[in-house]
């Protein structure tokens, strides 16, 4: 098996490797279809339902972030603009819609105050990244589900409270049941969410122990970056004009994919920087995600569970034949790093993790496919099925991520109160309390382990215990 820092050293060998995601090979190589018809008869088997977790399209920056001085933006050609539009109180249709569009997103562009993208907006390329994710999906599962395809009313929706993450479920559901893209009739169709400050797909649930842990955006720390690689921060502000921080890699992706950001000469793509800049900021995101074991877990049980409970009810005959989650890549990272599936790659726009539930005289199953590759998964390694990469569904959760079904566990642990330490101004949690020195002594460990790519396992005493030969659990 992969050992987890052989997997991420191999991922920063192309970092962000298919981050752009063109259209429609991408998207083809993406999903791969269920499992083999003659090897589901043979474990009496059939596709029952799917759970279908994915990224939106390509955006604009996320966040109003100065990478570098100058800096020349052209907020353009995002036309994928949201809808303002409300039922009458009598559950009527509503015989008009306003047109919602930004101004002043990036507020310290210094343009005149003119109409533009919204911060973190679909670009327009999102358009055939979604029609082509949706065409390959379509393609690749309906023939096969049992009784035949799901329709809309066996479907259920969800996405963050977020621009780019609805109008890429509004697409991807207009794509996959027609195939024009535009919904036949009137009828009007139901998508859940949440506030944002308290949704757990946007990782904002309430935890108080590990709110440092939460978003990759949130680790922005330049000072690491100068500990570990002194020489690149120093020809990064040389170029730049500017401190490096980890998240300006958002600045050289949005470049890279679009037109929107005018790179200087010597940071476009193709120089030895660019190339260099991908390669820092991925392995500081490996260190932060993958040494932060139980706070990611914390993160991610909330999601895992609603998922657990779904794949319950689908097993079962009663849930939704199809459900789609849109989400974000930070998100994505913090459910594969809590289930030990991350390989250290930055999921790309259109990125999908799928459930398949499969049942029949053989039982109930599950398999998880990521990336066009199907996860096997350690915890179901006694079961016959597992070297087809199924699961029984009672497995779905390994046992870190099910205790927390008892919301007092998970309550418990939020509320346990923090220790917080900075390693040359990088954050680190742990337990607080009497275990509250014994974590902070494992800050000199995280040191003499920077330049290694492994992963972090935090034990219920709070020590991060840093293991290189710990196998992906993704491995297949």
């Amino acid at each position: 098996a992969t050992s987890v820092d052989e997997a991420f050293r191999q991922a920063l060998e192309r970092p962000y490797a298919g981050y752009c995601a063109h259209p429609p090979e991408a998207q083809r190589r993406s999903v791969i279809g269920p499992m083999p018809a003659a090897d589901l008869a043979a474990l009496g088997l059939e596709l029952a339902a799917v759970q279908l977790v994915f990224r939106h399209g390509a955006r604009d920056m996320s966040s109003d972030h100065r990478c570098f001085s100058p800096m020349h933006e052209s907020f353009r050609r995002c036309h994928v603009e949201p809808i303002v539009a409300y039922t009458g109180v009598d559950g009527s249709q509503p015989s008009s819609t306003l047109v919602k569009e930004m101004v002043d997103a990036y507020p310290s562009a210094q343009r005149p105050r003119q109409p533009g993208c919204g911060r973190g907006f679909l670009l327009d390329s999102a358009v055939p990244q979604t029609r082509a994710f949706a065409d390959a999906f379509r393609e690749a599962y309906f023939p096969h589900f049992a009784g035949g395809a799901p329709s809309l009313n066996e479907t259920r929706f969800y996405s963050t409270d977020k621009q780019r993450t609805l109008a890429t479920l509004f697409m991807l559901q207009s794509f996959v049941f027609t195939t024009d893209g535009h919904a036949g009739g009137a009828n009007m169709t139901r998508v859940y969410t949440r506030p944002l400050e308290s949704d757990h797909w946007d990782l904002n649930q309430p935890c108080e122990r590990f709110q440092g842990a939460r978003h990759s955006r949130a680790y922005n720390s330049g000072t690491v970056a100068k500990l570990l690689f002194p020489d690149f921060v120093a020809r990064w502000a040389a170029v730049a004009g500017t401190d490096f921080e980890p998240s300006f890699k958002d600045c050289l992706l949005v470049a890279h994919c679009s037109d929107h950001i005018e790179l200087p000469k010597d940071l476009r793509p193709g120089t030895p920087l660019f190339e260099e800049t991908l390669r820092v900021s991925l392995h500081l995101f490996q260190r932060t995600y993958a040494n932060n074991g139980l706070g990611v877990r914390l993160l991610a049980a909330p999601a895992l569970l609603e998922l657990a409970h779904f794949v319950e009810q689908q097993a079962a005959g009663t849930g939704p034949k199809l459900a789609l989650w849109a989400t974000h890549d930070t998100t994505l990272i913090v459910l594969l790093t809590a289930l030990g599936l991350w390989d250290g790659q930055w999921p790309p726009y259109m990125d999908s993790l799928v459930m398949e539930v499969y049942r029949g005289r053989g039982g109930a199953h599950f398999r998880l496919v990521h990336g066009g590759r199907v996860l096997k998964l350690p915890w179901c390694a006694g079961d016959a099925a597992h070297r087809h990469g199924l699961c029984p569904v009672a497995k779905f959760l390994p046992d870190s991520i099910a205790i927390y079904r008892n919301q007092r566990v998970l309550d418990a642990d939020c509320a346990e109160p923090a220790f917080y330490a900075e390693l040359g101004g990088e954050q680190r949690w742990g337990l607080g309390g009497r275990n509250a020195a014994l974590a902070a002594g494992t800050i000199g460990m995280v040191l003499a382990a920077a330049l290694g790519f492994a992963a972090g396992r935090s034990r219920g005493s709070g020590v991060v215990e840093l293991n290189g030969r710990q196998p992906l659990l993704g491995d297949a």
